[in-house]
């Protein structure tokens, strides 16, 4: 009797472990197509924009972004934004604020400018923190003269 349930145990983990493993190779390779793919779009995408940039098309290349950037940005917060944690969660969509902060003649819509709406302050870019620092003391010269 006792040996019968040992062998089932010793089935039963034997079990667990193969299928642990099998899990694992398989979500590996599977993992692996994943990222194989997205680093093929991002190699794709910056041959064509180099193309295109170097062919004197940067309108073209432009009226692409302008297209796309609120599409992808409503996409990633509808289908990608919450596996992501903490301000790693908000950095793309700060720089589609920023992007649009920085071309007022362009208009989100809508839906994007209530996801904008409600994201939380961000903090500043090391760009940002250099360029209110030269303000800053491009002001104390000036008050002090």
């Amino acid at each position: 009797m006792v040996k019968g349930k040992a062998k089932v145990l010793t089935a039963f983990v034997v079990g667990l472990l193969l299928g642990t493993a099998g899990m694992f190779l398989f979500m590996g390779v599977n993992m692996g197509k994943v990222m194989a793919i997205h680093a093929d779009a991002q190699l794709f995408e910056v041959a064509v924009n180099a193309r295109l940039l170097r062919a004197g098309s940067s309108e073209v290349l432009l009226d692409g972004y302008d297209y796309a950037i609120p599409r992808k940005a409503i996409r990633f917060h509808n289908d990608h934004r919450t596996y992501l944690k903490g301000e790693r969660a908000n950095e793309a969509l700060w720089q589609v604020q920023r992007y649009y902060e920085s071309n007022p003649s362009l208009k989100p819509p809508p839906e994007l400018k209530s996801i904008l709406a409600a994201l939380p302050p961000r903090s500043l870019t090391a760009c940002e923190v250099e360029q209110k620092d030269i303000t800053q003391t491009k002001t104390l010269q000036e008050t002090d003269n």
